[in-house]
């Protein structure tokens, strides 16, 4: 899915990224984007396909711990995951745990079953010739917020076989009860003879203790800004959350989401501050989101604060 989006903290640059770990979440534009064949509309890949090793972070883990506890560098480790913040990893996170030369192994151990979540069906759009991202939606239709969502997306041939796959992180930790996020994931240089799209829940677990790892955190929009073609959109506010009765520090984390008419995801965005932010204290946010399917007609914030230990 191509998506386009910029945000900065107030007084910067308009185009002036907040933080480097935004990187994985959008790709460079095309001005001809191309809707891959999905002739198999089923969401459960046709015929074999290895299932890679997956470990849930638990409490009081760290990277180079989980390296170690499955022999493997921490190197390697970094590069089956890319979207991972070593400095800020969370309880739930789901780690792909690679081999010695670095590419996930086939299932060793049983992993945790996934808690069922509803998927939409896969759209993928070609940025440029070096490769493709794809996009779906899970929606937490169970009573229980969960926590380290992770699907596979698989390129199927016409027979049903899988010519290549990736994992799609959720943009947030916590995916809330009812709520409903993006994930995308980038294929580059897809093989030939791609004739469907499809995706399977790779991990998804409730959450535990969630009082005391979680706060409220309130969005108010400040402005909205569409721009007069309608492809892109400019969103300024405010995060806010509840003072304790010390100073807690807590991650912030904001997505801002853009559906076309039909209510389907057209591009997607992450917002960090450059640090922690002490419980209480007001966050501004300043972000444009880019759309190159379709002008924007709805756009939706979601934003979680996580306690630092």
């Amino acid at each position: 899915m191509m998506l386009l989006a910029s945000c900065t903290a107030a007084g910067e640059g308009e185009h002036q990224s907040a933080t480097s770990t935004l990187r994985p979440y959008y790709p460079t534009r095309s001005p001809t984007p191309q809707v891959l064949p999905t002739k198999i509309a089923s969401q459960i890949p046709i015929g074999p396909t290895p299932t890679p090793l997956v470990h849930v972070v638990q409490e009081n883990q760290t990277l180079i711990g989980i390296a170690i506890l499955y022999g493997v560098d921490l190197e390697d480790l970094l590069l089956a995951n890319p979207g991972i913040d070593p400095q800020f990893l969370s309880v739930g996170t789901a780690l792909i745990i690679p081999n010695e030369g670095g590419q996930p192994v086939d299932v060793l151990l049983p992993t945790p079953t996934p808690v069922p979540l509803a998927l939409s069906p896969v759209r993928c759009f070609p940025p440029s010739p070096d490769g493709v991202w794809c996009l779906l939606e899970i929606t937490n239709d169970s009573s229980d917020d969960v926590e380290g969502v992770v699907s596979l997306i698989y390129l199927l041939d016409e027979a049903g076989q899988v010519l290549d796959q990736r994992v799609a992180y959720g943009p947030l930790n916590r995916l809330q009860a009812g709520a409903r996020m993006p994930l995308a994931s980038f294929f580059p240089s897809p093989p030939e003879g791609v004739q469907a799209v499809v995706a399977s829940m790779l991990s998804a677990v409730p959450v535990n203790d969630a009082d005391s790892r979680y706060r409220r955190v309130d969005v108010h929009i400040l402005s909205e800004t569409p721009s007069p073609d309608g492809l892109s959109l400019r969103v300024r506010g405010e995060l806010e959350t509840t003072a304790g009765e010390s100073e807690i520090e807590v991650g912030l984390r904001l997505l801002l989401i853009a559906f076309d008419g039909y209510d389907k995801v057209i591009g997607f965005r992450i917002w960090e501050p450059e640090s922690a932010v002490i419980l209480g204290d007001p966050a501004i946010f300043d972000c444009t989101v880019f759309s190159l399917d379709a002008s924007i007609d709805d756009f939706e914030l979601m934003a979680e604060a996580r306690v630092i230990p």
